[in-house]
This record gives C-alpha cells, sequence and structure tokens, in this order.
C-alpha cells in the first residue's frame, strides 16, 4: 500500500466518526481564518506589531494566531478573530448550510 492509500483510508475512517468530523471541521476553519487574515494583513503591507498595537495585545499573539493556534494548544476567541479583522479594517461574517449542502474538502 503506497503512502498516499494509507492516508486516504486513514482519512476515510477517522472522518465516519462524527466527534472527530467536527473537530476537523473546527481546526479547518481556524486554519483557514487564520490564513485569510495574514493575507489580508500582509496585502496591508502592515506588520505583526502594527495590528498587535491596535488589538492591545503584543506580536506574539498576533504571530500564533497567524500561525493558527501554536500546534493547537491555543484557540483564538471569537472575539480575538473580530478585533483582528477590526486592526486591519475588516468585518467578519459567518453562515451556516446544511450538511446535504456542504462539500467536505479533506
Amino acid at each position: 500500500m503506497t503512502n498516499a492509500n494509507w492516508h486516504t483510508e486513514l482519512k476515510n475512517e477517522v472522518m465516519r466518526d462524527p466527534e472527530a468530523r467536527t473537530e476537523y471541521e473546527a481546526f479547518k476553519l481556524q486554519l483557514e481564518l487564520a490564513h485569510s487574515l495574514k493575507n489580508a494583513r500582509q496585502q496591508l503591507n502592515m506588520t505583526q506589531e502594527e495590528v498587535a498595537k491596535k488589538m492591545d495585545t503584543t506580536k506574539t499573539v498576533i504571530a500564533r494566531f497567524e500561525a493558527a493556534g501554536g500546534r493547537n494548544k491555543h484557540s483564538p476567541s471569537l472575539l480575538t478573530i473580530i478585533k483582528f479583522a477590526a486592526a486591519l479594517g475588516y468585518d467578519v461574517q459567518f453562515n451556516i448550510v446544511p450538511h446535504a449542502m456542504h462539500k467536505h474538502k479533506i
């Protein structure tokens, strides 16, 4: 069995567990948010220090957030995500979709 096949089989098995799928979706969303906010910050030519100052926090907090939680040791709160976006001049919007319409990409 190749590494790719082994990975696919493991992924499919894990994703059949509803709790594991929920954890995966939450972490995936965290990664996507961190990536989007980092890209926005870079497009605005803002440093981590500048964002931290606007949020009344430290560069370390921003770096950890942009690294998607520092190896999952810390998940940012919704308030932190909103403050980060606001520091960049953005709003945060969330929506929900029924499972039937939501495609699970792995």
